[in-house]
């Protein structure tokens, strides 16, 4: 049982008729227990799994077009993370997909609410000020990007502020 769920108690066994409103269990002294349903009280602090997947604040690209960076709502689970996949990442600029884009995909290691996606180099991609550039993620079970309290997100499209980039095409 975590925090928020909710927990109850039903009692509807019965021999009797389903017109009654006794079961068929006694207390001590022989009489019956009435059917019932109960809402019991929940102080668990167990973390609940209740709340919502991490959702995107922003994503930008750095100066040197060389690292996207995906900002979330909630800080990430890092065991989760360990599973990333650069792969699982499409990079789009221009409307061009550019598959295997990436050569690296991990949670940052001075902001564990965002994840950082590294540009392999030896790919040669331009990215430019006023690119238009989308990032899109799939998991098909939300097992990568996880917040801590176990909520996973399967996927996203997300668009890159490019502002950071001072390269404009020529």
């Amino acid at each position: 049982i975590k925090e928020g769920d909710t927990v109850f108690v039903t009692y509807l066994a019965s021999k009797a008729p389903t017109t009654s409103t006794e079961g068929s269990l006694k207390d001590n002294k022989g009489n019956f227990v009435k059917r019932f349903v109960e809402i019991i009280s929940n102080s668990s602090t167990k973390p609940g799994t209740h709340s919502t997947a991490p959702s995107i604040n922003n994503a930008e690209i750095d100066p040197n077009a060389s690292v996207v960076t995906i900002d979330f709502d909630k800080a990430l689970n890092s065991d989760a993370a360990q599973s990333l996949n650069a792969n699982d990442f499409n990079l789009y600029i221009d409307g061009i997909e550019y598959q295997g884009a990436f050569s690296g995909a991990k949670i940052d290691p001075n902001d564990s609410q965002s994840i950082q996606l590294t540009i392999d180099p030896t790919d040669d991609i331009l990215v430019f000020k006023d690119s238009n550039v989308l990032i899109t993620f799939n998991d098909n079970d939300g097992s990568q990007i996880q917040a801590n309290d176990g909520n996973g997100l399967n996927g996203f499209a997300e668009e890159v502020d490019t502002d950071s980039l001072s390269a404009s095409r020529d």
